[in-house]
């Protein structure tokens, strides 16, 4: 428990602030989280300028302890108050110990993030692909973090 919280910290610290971007530089921001199956995780959003409706379109990536996952959704984040909202498709690929899933499953699945503060809330249901069609491949995902 005191490796994870020291890691956790020490991800914080490397990931406080955001890629500061000009109006026609892409967003990238840094993110740690907790969450399930990935357990402590670090990774990228980035939300690339983009005319008229396609500014929504962010994508993210996150390498956790527990696998790795990838999403492309619409959204937004950033202003003084660091909030933000999104929807994503996502694709997650445990590990040796995942949080809660089998080990080595790929899994599909829809999420919804929000962010107040620059502290995120994320989660959405993931179906595991390539096994028998049973109630047991449908599982939800959840994470709380650090940024967006």
């Amino acid at each position: 428990m005191v490796k994870t919280a020291l890691r956790a910290m020490f991800l914080l610290v490397v990931s406080v602030s955001p890629a500061f971007a000009g109006p026609d530089e892409p967003i990238v921001w840094p993110v740690v989280r907790y969450g399930w199956p990935e357990r402590l995780s670090a990774g990228l959003a980035i939300q690339p300028p983009l005319p008229g409706r396609w500014g929504l379109l962010l994508g993210t990536i996150a390498a956790g302890r527990g696998g790795m996952k990838g999403g492309v959704g619409i959204g937004t984040f950033g202003g003084n108050e660091m909030l933000g909202a999104a929807l994503q498709l996502t694709v997650l690929r445990t590990g040796d110990n995942p949080l809660g899933a089998l080990p080595h499953a790929t899994y599909f699945g829809g999420e919804a993030e929000f962010m107040f503060g620059n502290i995120s809330f994320k989660g959405g249901p993931a179906l595991r692909v390539g096994d028998a069609t049973d109630i047991s491949r449908v599982r939800f995902n959840f994470g709380v973090g650090y940024g967006f």
